[in-house]
């Protein structure tokens, strides 16, 4: 949750979440995953420092929060085809083999209903074992 935040936020997180889903075509989980190493790299040498967390942009140069956002709007946004695209199913819908995303289920096509079902013979034949 705060690598998702923080992506939003900072140009530099912003930036490299941006670089996992559009040069290397991973989905929204795994690029906050890679924020998310990012930011506590980033935690750990302020913790370690005793300095204060300062927003940069990617050249390095401070930034208020709101030149922040104007710049993660400009140059780091997903387009929402990308962000389609990327989305990953559902757990329940894998496991239960449902379409996603208009790939077609390996399971059987569904039954057709009673009233369009097509006529068939009627006859049973009794094969002996």
């Amino acid at each position: 949750m705060a690598a998702e935040t923080a992506r939003r936020l900072d140009p530099q997180l912003a930036a490299i979440y941006h670089r996992q889903v559009i040069e290397r075509g991973n989905d929204h989980t795994k690029a906050v995953c890679a924020v998310a190493t990012a930011l506590t790299t980033r935690l750990v040498a302020v913790l370690r420092e005793e300095r204060a967390y300062v927003i940069r942009d990617v050249d390095g140069t401070p930034v208020d929060p709101q030149e922040a956002k104007r710049i993660i709007a400009e140059r780091y946004a997903v387009p929402a085809e990308i962000r389609a695209a990327r989305r990953q199913p559902r757990s329940a819908q894998r496991m239960k083999g449902r379409p996603t995303g208009g790939v077609k289920s390996k399971a059987s096509p569904p039954s057709p209903p009673a009233d369009e079902a097509p006529e068939q013979d009627a006859t049973w034949v009794l094969v002996e074992a």
